[in-house]
């Protein structure tokens, strides 16, 4: 490896940054609130912050933490700018929570990456994380669920990187509780993934001789601060008045369902990342090779001995398939998979980083012209996808003004029936549609933050009974 074929690799690695960067920003500028959002943006203008998130607790949603975060911003920004000012936070503080997690494990395993290169690689692995979720829509680009699991699962790499940091302080201490309380409370998987990853953590830097040095006070508050949050939204009252619009089966049927949801994952919806995922984690092999140049490691090698790390990443995955069984009684909606994401990521990061010298060798000398060629690949992919996504969320962005404009001109005047065009295509962007059925959650909430006694429903999906 030479200077300049590593300042490529990081240059390229930093053009595919900025483009994942630009586009988010552009698809994130159309987005708008949607389904759930209206309620929680009605119920905090009438409630207030605390007591919105109480109202929840007691009534639907005993997330409390994701939804403190949610009726801030909410209370903060008007309506026209809470999507983008949540965005931007998403862009920031995951970039930042990755940053500082990375610098930690630099310092702690002397990885070859200096300190302004970190900036690349985080903003490179974040783009990883996006590419690889496995629906963008109500994970990314949607209110009611970005504060719970996104952050949820940046705030474990925030919290986590001050426990990789064996210098101990008070200060630190009770902003890792803080962090983890948050963890906690944020949504059912991230929780259950946070408490699994801590107790592991636990376990293995018991013994006296540790390669990374862990403050086990902080990592004791952590798991602490994390159970006792996820034990308050097991208990709240909310949770029974959700599990009644929740299909109800035996304890054996659920524990089939999340055998089948143990297998489905590993068979059917992880593969289907893996090719995507393993071309944009390239340049970890060519960066693995910096550090590993003299070790031939092989696959076997790798899978033997690091098992406990693919043990706890399969148990994690099993743990997380089967509480969705008892949860939902299926695999349940994508954003609760994105513990998942996390860990495939990390996982194929992980072997592209050993396997650099490997592919090296096998590859007779050409590691550096595939990581390159990947990287254009990359390029080339962002740059389409992103023009398309911004064409379809712009015109989707355009209806749904449009209609909220038509609504806002209704005359208040009747308990008649509006009906209003389909919107168009939404793209990455969690769709604002409503349905023909008045009784349905999303054309209740949509009635509700206008305060109108119309009932709202699309124009070309109504029965002939309404018309």
């Amino acid at each position: 490896m030479t200077k300049k074929q590593e300042q490529l690799v990081y240059l390229l690695m930093g053009i595919n940054v900025l483009i994942f960067f630009a586009s988010f920003i552009c698809v994130a500028l159309n987005q708008r609130l949607a389904a759930d959002d209206f309620h929680y943006l009605a119920k905090t203008q009438e409630l207030g912050i605390w007591d919105s998130m109480l109202y929840y607790y007691n009534n639907w949603n005993t997330r409390w933490a994701s939804s403190l975060v949610r009726a801030g911003f909410l209370q903060l920004f008007t309506e026209k700018y809470v999507t983008i000012a949540v965005n931007v936070n998403t862009l920031i503080g995951g970039l930042i929570s990755i940053k500082i997690f990375l610098s930690k494990l630099v310092s702690a395993t002397q990885l070859p990456i200096s300190k302004n290169k970190q900036w690349i690689v985080s903003g490179y692995l974040l783009a990883v994380i996006f590419y690889a979720s496995f629906e963008k829509a109500d994970t990314w680009f949607w209110l009611s669920s970005t504060p719970s699991y996104l952050w949820g699962c940046f705030s474990i790499l925030l919290g986590g990187a001050f426990l990789l940091e064996a210098r101990k302080s008070i200060v630190k201490n009770i902003f890792v509780f803080l962090v983890f309380l948050f963890v906690g409370g944020s949504s059912e998987s991230v929780a259950i993934a946070a408490i699994i990853s801590l107790c592991y953590l636990g376990f293995i830097t018991k013994k006296s001789q540790q390669t990374i040095s862990i403050d086990r006070t902080a990592l004791h508050l952590a798991t602490l601060a994390c159970m006792i949050s996820f034990g308050a939204t097991l208990i709240g009252p909310g949770i029974e008045i959700r599990r009644e619009h929740l299909p109800s089966y035996p304890l054996s049927d659920k524990l089939l369902v999340g055998f089948w949801n143990y297998f489905k994952f590993n068979f059917k919806e992880i593969p289907l990342l893996l090719p995507l995922v393993m071309l944009l984690v390239t340049p970890f092999g060519f960066l693995g090779r910096k550090q590993l140049r003299f070790q031939l490691i092989s696959i076997r090698d790798i899978f033997w001995s690091n098992r406990k790390l693919w043990g706890l990443a399969d148990l994690t995955i099993a743990i997380v398939a089967l509480s969705l069984a008892m949860v939902m009684g299926e695999m349940g909606p994508t954003r609760t998979w994105l513990p998942i994401t996390f860990i495939v990521v990390a996982v194929a990061v992980f072997i592209a980083y050993q396997l650099g010298t490997w592919v090296y060798i096998k590859s007779k000398g050409k590691l550096f012209q595939l990581v390159i060629a990947a990287q254009l690949v990359i390029v080339l992919l962002q740059g389409v996808t992103a023009f398309n996504q911004y064409g379809i969320t712009i015109n989707y962005a355009r209806a749904v003004d449009s209609r909220m404009q038509e609504i806002a001109s209704i005359e208040n005047q009747s308990d008649g029936i509006y009906q209003l065009n389909r919107l168009p295509n939404s793209g990455w962007l969690f769709t604002s549609e409503i349905t023909s059925d008045t009784t349905h959650f999303t054309n209740k909430h949509l009635k509700l933050f206008f305060q109108n006694k119309h009932n709202l429903v699309v124009k070309d999906a109504l029965s002939s009974s309404i018309e």
